[in-house]
Order: C-alpha cells, then structure tokens, then sequence
C-alpha cells in the first residue's frame, strides 16, 4: 500500500528523532529534505516491505539527494535520523570502519531500498561477506529466457530505460545483467560498457595486439612515450584479463572459486586452474574473501599458512569485557603476537573504550580526564 506525498510527509516528521548529532554530511533532515524525499518515495517508510526510490542514484545504484551542493545517500540519512546514530567511525578508512547493511536480499535493485527498517550498522568485511552469500544463496526472480530476452534487447539497441520501465526493473538492475554482472551464468549476449579509451589508445591497443613492440606503435601513430606507455598498460589489462568487462568467462570467477573450495582443492590448485583468468594478486583476494566468508565464529584466514587462527583482536576484547588485565592477555595470546604488538591491541581496545572527555593511561592502566 503507498501514501499520498503529504500522508509520506507527516509519517516522515513523526518517525524523525528530536535529536540527532551531526555526523558529516549527515545531518538532522530538515523541512525541504523531508519535501524532496517523499516525492520520490514508492512504498511506506518503518513497514515491512521495501521502499524503493524513484529520484536520482549515484554510480552505484544508491538512492541519492543533493543538499547544498553535497551528494548524500538517502538510506543513510534516513537511519541515522530515524532509527541510530551511524556513529564517529562511520565511513571512516580504518580497521573498524562502519557502514550501513541492507537487510533485505535481491538478486537486482536492493541498493534503491530507502526503508530505515532493511538496514543495519555494520562493518565493511560484513558487507562483503553478505554480497558473496547473496549471491550464492538468492531464488533468482529471473528465468534464463527472461535474461535472454532482455540482454538481446539491449544488444538491438534499446535503451535501459526503456527495458527496465517495461519490466517494472531499475535501470541499474537491467544494466548489470545486460554486462553479465548479474546472472552471469546465463546466456545472452552481454553488452560491454562503453570504452572511455580515446581513439589513438585504440588504435595503438589494436597494433599491440597484433604483434607490434612499443617503438613501433609510437612510430606509427606519432605517440607520446607516456601515451605509449598507457595504450601497452591497457593491452596488458585485456590480454591478462584483468580488465572489467573485458573477458565474460573471468566475470564468474568468484563462483568457481567457490565451487572449488567446496570441493577442497587446495590454493595452488586454484591458481593454476584460473591461470590466465586473473592476475595472480587478484586470485588471491578473492580467495582470500571466499574464506573469510567461511571463517568460523573468533578466527580469521591467514592466507600465509593456509589455515583458520584465533582472530586475536575478538580475542583480546573478549578477555577485557571479562575483566582481566594486560599480564593475563599477554600470557594467553603471546603465541600468536609480541608482547608490543599486544599491547598496542590492548591500548587501542581500551582507549575505544573511553568514557566522553576521558582518555586511557597506560602507565597508570587507568582512565583519565583529557585536560590532565
């Protein structure tokens, strides 16, 4: 069931808390957001089911607005506002960086879902690990014929627009399977994005192709050594692979790096069996993703040994909330680091711990004001 705009409106005024510390660009939704928000809303905001948004996105796919000339996600406005606090660490590029999580689960378009009730603060590992067991775990709404249909479509020369509008799908979400970011393993053909390259780049990536060495490309086509050194940088890229949307098959590799896991192949096996796919360091993340995906409860993947280890920042937290000092963690986790690498851990764990204008002393082990 939807609203009017002005029921959205009230509903909106009524949900938003009357105090919000400001986080960034985020932060309390004022009287014209309110206004702009619920214009494009399709769906009823707190409910059960999705509330998908019909306004402008960024590159992503994410529900956006403008406000004074910054870009700001809308799904995260509206939790932080409506729902939590999205804390001082969020965004920020460090270890125990926070993000906000979609809840709800779709093969395509879940990153327009505005609805404060679908998500959740979490960490940037949480959310990878939720777009890899999406996508090995979603009923796809799609049968192959349908993909089909719509990737010949977009080959004939339709416009995304017009698919997605007939389909009752979001422009991104037609866009990622006509480039095989989605249903990868259907058939179809899939549309490569639009190269950005400029047409001396093309044409010196065609004469690499065929054969010719660098000083012969610049010789022909009167490049710069610079402009030679990217066109060869970008022959590499496709001819290894690494390239988005350059090789269809390399598209599903984080499939069969699964399925091959599954089957308990080891990683010199995998490697050698995707040789050519991707590079060498690009296997290895992804590896390294498919088994900190797996890992379980407390431990993490050293991808060095081969092997599952206690995860010794959960660990070392867990020991603090259970009371116990720094000479007790050292003597249970002094296997696996130094006794200096602990206690930066520990004085790191304690000082996030920190009441408002306090500060953790070491030499002391105790809190203390800021101004001492």
């Amino acid at each position: 069931m939807n609203e009017s705009v002005d029921e959205s409106e009230n509903r909106l005024r009524q949900l938003l808390r009357p105090s919000v510390e400001s986080r960034g660009r985020y932060e309390a939704v004022g009287d014209e957001d309110v206004k702009m928000i619920c214009a494009n809303l399709d769906g009823v905001l707190m409910g059960e089911t999705c509330v998908w948004w019909k306004g402008e996105c960024n590159p992503k796919g994410y529900a956006q607005l403008k406000r004074d000339g910054k870009k700001i996600t809308v799904g995260v406005l509206l939790f932080h506002n409506i729902v939590a606090d999205i804390g001082e660490n969020y965004g920020r590029d460090i270890g125990n960086k926070v993000v906000v999580r979609h809840k709800c689960i779709h093969q395509f378009g879940h990153s327009l879902c505005v609805n404060p009730k679908h998500l959740e603060l979490g960490s940037a590992k949480d959310n990878t690990s939720d777009a890899i067991h999406r996508d090995k775990t979603i009923e796809r709404p799609l049968s192959e014929e349908q993909v089909i249909c719509i990737r010949e479509r977009r080959e004939s020369g339709e416009t995304l627009q017009q698919i997605a509008d007939d389909i009752g799908m979001s422009n991104p979400g037609v866009s990622r399977i006509c480039t095989g970011k989605s249903y990868g393993d259907f058939g179809g053909p899939i549309v490569r994005a639009q190269s950005r390259q400029s047409s001396s780049t093309r044409a010196a990536v065609k004469l690499f192709n065929s054969g010719k060495s660098r000083i012969e490309v610049r010789q022909e086509l009167g490049l710069s050594v610079a402009q030679t050194r990217s066109a060869y940088a970008e022959h590499s890229a496709i001819k290894h692979g690494s390239k988005r949307g350059v090789d269809v098959v390399s598209m599903d590799i984080p499939r069969r790096i699964s399925d091959l896991v599954d089957q308990g192949k080891s990683q010199s096996f995998i490697h050698t069996e995707l040789a050519g796919k991707r590079s060498k360091r690009a296997l290895q993340n992804l590896i390294k993703l498919e088994m900190e995906s797996r890992a379980p409860q407390g431990k993490v993947w050293n991808g060095k040994l081969h092997r599952y280890e206690i995860s010794v920042p959960q660990r070392l937290s867990d020991l603090v909330d259970q009371g116990k000092d720094f000479e007790h963690i050292y003597a249970d986790l002094q296997s696996h680091r130094t006794k200096g690498g602990l206690y930066h851990l520990y004085r790191k764990e304690m000082q996030s711990r920190a009441p408002h204008g306090k500060m953790w002393n070491g030499k002391k082990r105790k809190y203390i004001n800021i101004t001492q």
